[in-house]
């Protein structure tokens, strides 16, 4: 299909967001190598660089506010992008 040769090609840029309470060690970076596949399908990041996947990553923290036994607290929260 259009889009599997799409992404083949690296034709399109993918985002993911992730959320955390815990700090990085990096505020900003890089993340590249060859993916293989692992035990029952799943993905694994190689060292090699012959056809890497690259992913870029920058993280920004606020305070979420949530209600714990009706009282309200905040919440240090890290958005990686």
């Amino acid at each position: 299909s259009e889009i599997m040769q799409a992404l083949a090609e690296r034709r399109v840029a993918k985002y993911y967001v992730a959320l955390s309470d815990k700090k990085p060690s990096k505020k900003m970076g890089t993340i590249s190598g060859d993916m293989t596949r692992g035990r029952r399908s799943t993905w694994r990041l190689q060292r090699s660089q012959e056809n890497p996947a690259v992913t870029s990553f920058v993280q920004h923290s606020f305070n979420a506010a949530a209600l714990i036994d009706d009282q309200p607290v905040k919440l240090p929260l890290r958005i990686f992008l």
